[in-house]
């Protein structure tokens, strides 16, 4: 028995309903219209008659359901004239369809409108043969543009309608749409090799050319099931409470949801797929709240003509997730989008939340002479894991190439979280003569991290150039980047094409740290760089790679309030083929390197690329350094260093070394510069050196700013001082007796006041001042040095101190230590 399970609840949300669709599956009209079937065996039913109105013919059915191997053909014998059929189902059972669904006896292509509330079921036998375009819906009703609906919720007679439709209304609990088979028969064999068929669909719907195939509904889910619009429009269409705008194109339809409350989900599963392919001007449309994309199932457009580029979206109300392999563990689920000839359609995946996951891979690709569409992904949260990929052929992956003599789309990612994890990637590359494309990213927080155990690969962000052209520009906009655990951003080439520029600009701090040990027992460390790389002979062969690269590496900028490279981790241009390194621009308030983290500019035999940095403190602490080195012939780079305080701790060191060329310059402006010191080598202590080990060195040149020594000062008055005013009169030249003038801002506030020892100092803040000012009577008056004596009335002798009030403060006379 051929059993099916209709899921009229997404993902264990409500109501499992068992449909044998083997027997008892009846084609019955409800009488309202002039809807006539027969058959002789129950299995085949031929449909004639209903109404008529101008090109339009609808038929009513209180059941719809075609068991497996039957058919319904609506035979237009008697209403040749007709373009579009719309037949509703008005009793309460589920449309089950395991057989084939065919016009015949028309002039022109006819299309066909479906209509159940209750539910559509396409069972692994379900097939399409008709000339137009197939609309499967669970709406309510069709709506057309003179104002009459055609409804299924009655089964009265409807007012006909000789207008076009321009609508479905979708009641508030729509029910589910579900398309069984036993999956497709496409393959792909690596992430830059077309996809191919190895065998024609056993199961599926498909309309012919030029058509639109659509599926309007609540939750609506493939299960092996597989649709196929060529050179049309495919559209799967899930939500409730709204409308969806029909708008008549050359392929039939082009379905709006903007008005439709996209509350229900789309689930394609176990090798179902979509496709729209052709000479160009075809779309792919799903829209929904979650759209699950899952077990080897793909979405998939080609374009082979040089028609008008179509569209390519996906929109989910809530997430889209891409995951998951098929049963046989070699087949990811993936979102292609080829062009072989003419332009490719821009892609566009928007959601809240979108996740790839376990070889998952939306790419856009131009082959030959052809022009790849855009890309671009929208979300608040963007995951990329490939945790569980299990080679490295194909790893979980978003990207566009160019494997032509055409350019690469454009990639933007915008988002508020972008995480790019263990092996997964987002690249933009070219492996032919086109210029690869560029890549933007916009977000407020950026993570590359990890490196994957299985396959050896960490997760990665790379433009890259693999053939003849130049590799796009890398572009991030970000508040805050995190690349760790072996994470590696880059530009770079593998080639003769150039390798692009990377420019980072992060609002507030960028971290660069630590690494993973591989199985090679060398340390993946994390990394940002713009490279020419030498790669391994079996990436070489696979991808058709020179031995070594001749093209040259990119500059690599990088702005942000604070920088810390930290456990060994690198920021560098390098090439370690035939070329020149790139550039390196630092700007930042902080520049922070510990446990042999690197900035470096390195060449196997081309000249050094050269550092600037600019930054409010530098800091290299436990064997950082920066590092502009040469191999071979090749003059080693210059570095430039401006920070008003540079700091190098615990063999740190500051090098611009060559082999035989000559050592590159180094100059660091800076106010203060402590525990570096330039030497002709390096030692084990914190070294600035600029050496080459054959040829002629290069130079240090350390300007110190220091401090302005004209800052601060205060103008002196032109009013002198009566200098006799400046003496006590009882200063005498005595033993231990000194004369005491202190303080930085004047002089001292009491000539009768003492010092209470010989190195206290004075220190007076006060701005100076010629004012006079009477002297505040103190009630205890301090004890002085007699200098004179007298008599009183009685005739006794006293010592006494005479000393008239100044009228400015004057110096004073006091006792040392005796």
């Amino acid at each position: 028995m051929n059993r099916a399970w209709l899921s009229l609840g997404l993902m264990g949300m409500g109501l499992i309903v068992s449909v044998d669709l083997s027997s008892a599956q009846t084609v019955v009209p409800d009488g309202s219209l002039n809807t006539i079937v027969n058959t002789s065996n129950n299995r085949d039913f031929t449909i004639t008659n209903g109404a008529a109105a101008g090109s339009n013919l609808f038929h009513s059915f209180r059941e719809f359901s075609i068991p497996t191997g039957g058919s319904a053909t609506f035979d237009l014998v008697n209403t040749h004239n007709i373009s579009t059929i719309f037949s509703r189902v008005t009793g309460s059972n589920v449309s089950s369809i395991d057989g084939l669904i065919k016009t015949s006896n028309s002039i022109s292509p006819v299309s066909l409108f479906l209509l159940n509330p209750n539910g559509i079921l396409f069972g692994t036998n379900a097939r399409l043969d008709i000339g137009g375009s197939f609309i499967g819906t669970t709406a309510t009703s069709v709506k057309f543009a003179d104002g009459t609906e055609f409804a299924a919720n009655s089964s009265t007679a409807p007012l006909l309608t000789m207008s076009v439709p321009i609508g479905l209304q979708m009641g508030q609990n729509p029910s589910a749409i579900s398309v069984n088979g036993t999956g497709h028969t496409l393959q792909l064999p690596g992430t830059y090799a077309p996809v191919i068929r190895t065998s024609p669909p056993t199961s599926g719907l498909q309309v012919k050319p030029n058509r639109t195939l659509a599926l309007v509904g609540g939750n609506v889910t493939l299960d092996g099931g597989v649709l196929s619009a060529p050179q049309g429009r495919l559209e799967i269409i899930s939500g409730s409470s709204g409308s969806v705008s029909l708008i008549p194109v050359a392929q039939g339809w082009d379905l709006n949801a903007d008005s439709l409350q996209a509350d229900r989900d789309i689930l394609l599963t176990n090798r179902s797929s979509i496709e729209a392919s052709g000479a160009g001007n075809t779309a792919l449309q799903l829209v929904g709240k979650t759209i699950q994309i899952r077990n080897g199932s793909i979405a998939l457009m080609v374009t082979q003509g040089s028609q008008p580029p179509g569209s390519f979206q996906i929109k989910a109300s809530e997430a889209f997730q891409l995951s998951g392999l098929d049963r046989s563990g070699r087949l990811g689920s993936f979102v292609i989008n080829d062009v072989f000839a003419g332009t490719g359609a821009d892609m566009l995946i928007v959601a809240p939340q979108i996740r790839l996951l376990d070889a998952a891979m939306v790419h856009a690709r131009a082959f030959g002479r052809s022009q790849a569409g855009n890309v671009a992904i929208k979300a608040s949260s963007i995951q990329l894991d490939g945790q569980f990929d299990t080679n490295s052929t194909i790893r979980t992956r978003l990207a566009a190439s160019t494997l032509g003599q055409s350019n690469a789309g454009i990639l933007t990612i915008s988002a508020d979280q972008l995480l790019v994890l263990n092996s997964a990637i987002i690249s933009s590359s070219n492996l032919g003569s086109g210029r690869g494309g560029d890549m933007i990213m916009v977000a407020n927080t950026v993570k590359v991290d990890g490196f994957s155990p299985l396959t050896q690969q960490p997760a990665l962000v790379t433009v890259s150039a693999l053939g003849v052209g130049n590799a796009g520009k890398l572009s991030i906009n970000t508040q805050e980047l995190s690349v760790t655990r072996g994470g590696n951003i880059n530009t770079s080439t593998l080639a003769s094409g150039n390798a692009g520029s990377l420019e980072i600009t992060a609002t507030r701090s960028i971290e660069v740290s630590g690494g993973v040990p591989s199985l090679s027992g060398e340390v993946e460390v994390s990394r940002i760089a713009s490279a020419a790389n030498v790669v391994s002979r079996e990436t070489q062969q696979n991808l058709g790679l020179p031995p070594i690269p001749s093209g040259a590496a990119g500059s690599l900028t990088l702005n942000t309030p604070s920088l810390s490279i930290l456990n060994g981790a690198t920021v560098r241009v390098s090439n370690l083929g035939s070329g020149n390194a790139g550039t390196l621009n630092i700007n930042a308030n902080s520049i922070y390197l510990n446990g042999g983290s690197m900035i470096e500019a390195v060449t196997a035999v081309g000249d050094g690329g050269n550092l600037s940095l600019t930054a409010q403190t530098l800091l290299l602490r436990d064997r950082a350094s920066i590092t502009a080195t040469a191999g071979g012939a090749g003059n080693g780079g210059n570095i430039t260093i401006q920070s008003p305080i540079v700091l190098g701790l615990g063999n740190s060191d500051i090098v611009a070394n060559a082999d035989r060329g000559q050592g590159g310059n180094i100059a660091i402006t800076t106010q203060g510069i402590f525990g570096l010191q330039n030497r002709d080598r390096l030692t084990p202590a914190s070294d600035i050196t600029a050496s080459s080990k054959f040829g002629i060195n290069g130079t240090v040149q350390v300007n110190n700013v220091g401090v302005d020594p004209n800052a601060g000062l205060v103008e002196l008055s032109n009013t002198l001082i009566d200098q006799t005013q400046q003496l006590t009169a009882g200063c005498s030249s005595n033993q231990g007796s000194s004369f005491v003038m202190t303080g930085r801002g004047g002089i001292p506030m009491n000539p009768l006041d003492q010092t209470a020892g010989r190195h206290r100092t004075w220190t007076d803040l006060r701005s100076l001042s010629l004012s006079n000012q009477p002297v505040r009577a103190e009630s205890t008056l301090p004890l002085v040095e007699a200098t004179a004596w007298k008599r009183d009335l009685n005739g006794r002798v006293q010592l006494i101190a005479e000393s008239p009030i100044p009228s400015t403060q004057t110096a004073t006379c006091a006792g040392g230590d005796r």
